[in-house]
């Protein structure tokens, strides 16, 4: 059954051990001889129980496979993890940082003391050599993340830095910047670690110039609101929710809106200053773009019998006229009847012909 251990602790077994890597990806060491770590470290050897199939099995979490290899090495021998490998491997920052992190999580101080000592070395090493440790910025970035409260791994980091800033041309490494950016801690340890070498490290202005990634108090919204000032940036949008009057007459459709009877805006013109305005006179302004006319209203106002006359004009008719049937005014008016007011005689002054008055 999974879960329980059918074999006794002193047996010769050997189980199958499964790491999982940062990548999600999976990979197994077979045959690892479980009397040899049970002493070693007891932490990983409760790690293995009875699988589904009867086999032994056992599952961890590690950075990188070659990292366990070399941690179940030092279990097997309780001898140095590097086995006399060249100086390319030994100065390799990256891989002693890991092992003292995996001595820390299955504690076995014994081999936490050795990554120490030859992380150290590596980095005496590498101030003889012309090039920085190839994993140097890998290295920066694990001991930050991972290692935080090792005092005594990260001054050891932080002087190498600081004493070979300009030997080993780390100012024009682009990983190494990218580091200083990425980790504000890195770089405040530095400046740190200038002042207590009283600056007498060649780099330390630079350095202490260096561009570093500040966290942001601010939400997005509020930087582009701060970045628009105080322009209305809400006309940007495509589309304003709608009150809340018109929002029950979308969902209600049988509802009546809600007229509203008052503008929404009044267009006033204030003049910068008030002058009276002369009659019949125009004012322009070419700056303001419109032409001020005052038209004064006429002082005695228009009677209506003026404009249109309610009644015709009375029509006088010369009766002592010869041609009086051919006048086109006795044919619509007819002969007259009325003998009450008969025509006045003629003056000298009156012209003999018909007239209109």
């Amino acid at each position: 059954m999974a879960g329980t251990r059918n074999w006794q602790a002193g047996e010769y077994v050997n189980g199958t051990l499964t790491i999982q890597l940062p990548d999600l990806t999976v990979a197994r060491i077979d045959e690892v001889p479980l009397v040899l770590i049970k002493d070693a470290c007891p932490l990983l050897f409760h790690v293995f129980e009875d699988g589904a199939n009867g086999a032994i099995q056992g599952s961890i979490e590690a950075p990188s496979l070659e990292l366990v290899s070399r941690f179940l090495c030092y279990l097997y021998t309780q001898n140095d993890y590097m086995n006399g490998e060249d100086d390319f491997e030994s100065r390799s920052l990256l891989l002693h940082a890991q092992v003292c992190f995996m001595a820390q999580n299955y504690d076995v101080p014994q081999l936490e003391v050795a990554a120490h000592l030859n992380f150290t070395h590596a980095t005496e090493l590498s101030c003889c050599l012309p090039d920085p440790p190839h994993d140097l910025s890998q290295a920066i970035e694990f001991v930050y993340a991972r290692l935080p409260n090792e005092t005594a791994l990260l001054q050891t980091l932080l002087h190498y830095c600081v004493g070979n800033y300009q030997y080993h041309r780390l100012g024009e490494n682009k990983a190494f910047r990218q580091v200083v950016f990425e980790t504000p801690e890195f770089h405040r340890g530095l400046c740190q670690t200038f002042l207590s070498r009283d600056f007498q490290d060649d780099g330390a202005a630079e350095i202490m110039r260096m561009e570093i990634c500040r966290p942001n108090p601010y939400s997005n919204a509020v930087l582009e609101k701060r970045a628009l000032g105080d322009y209305p940036f809400e006309h940007w949008f495509d589309a304003e929710p709608l009150p809340d009057d018109e929002c029950d007459a979308a969902q209600n459709p049988t509802k009546r809106r809600k007229i509203d009877t008052e503008p929404e805006f009044i267009l006033v013109h204030r003049p910068k200053e008030a002058a009276e305005v002369v009659a019949e006179s125009d004012s322009s302004s070419d700056e303001e773009g419109f032409t001020v006319v005052h038209r004064p209203k006429p002082t005695t106002p228009f009677a209506a019998s003026d404009v249109l006359p309610t009644e015709a004009p009375p029509i006088q008719v010369n009766p002592f006229a010869d041609d009086q049937a051919e006048s086109p005014v006795m044919d619509l008016l007819g002969p007259s009847t009325d003998s009450s007011n008969p025509p006045a005689s003629p003056t000298a002054s009156e012209s003999s012909d018909w007239s209109l008055v």
